[in-house]
């Protein structure tokens, strides 16, 4: 599982309010993201036995991510994952490091700062 979130290549957050024009947003039924326990957007990884539950603090370059089972609501506890993130014509790297104390170095929730996610 690790080695399939090394692949991840990070993505923007959804944005909800209003469009450039000033118009409301899209209906809820038309929304094309999924959002999970934490209010974060999924990613379904192989399967999708296993989700990633993505927040993403675009001012602070902060990311966090919480690993989900099948339901979307099972926590799974992986090994530090490793993020690429694509930023214009380069990739930087960067581990996460587990939200609490993770018993056997492994959690299901990590966070990270990078300036490549401000």
């Amino acid at each position: 599982m690790a080695a399939l979130l090394a692949l991840l290549a990070f993505t923007v957050g959804c944005k909800d309010d209003a469009n450039k024009a000033g118009t409301p947003a899209k209906a809820p039924e038309a929304h094309a993201h999924v959002h999970g326990p934490h209010d974060g957007e999924i990613l379904g990884l192989g399967e999708k036995e296993w989700h990633l539950e993505m927040i993403h603090d675009g001012i602070g370059g902060n990311l966090t991510v919480y690993v989900l089972g099948k339901d979307l609501k099972t926590p799974v506890a992986i090994e530090a994952p490793t993020i690429i993130v694509q930023w214009k014509n380069e990739q930087r790297e960067f581990k996460l490091v587990p939200l609490a104390d993770a018993p056997g170095g492994k959690s299901d929730a990590w966070k990270g700062s990078n300036p490549a996610l401000a």
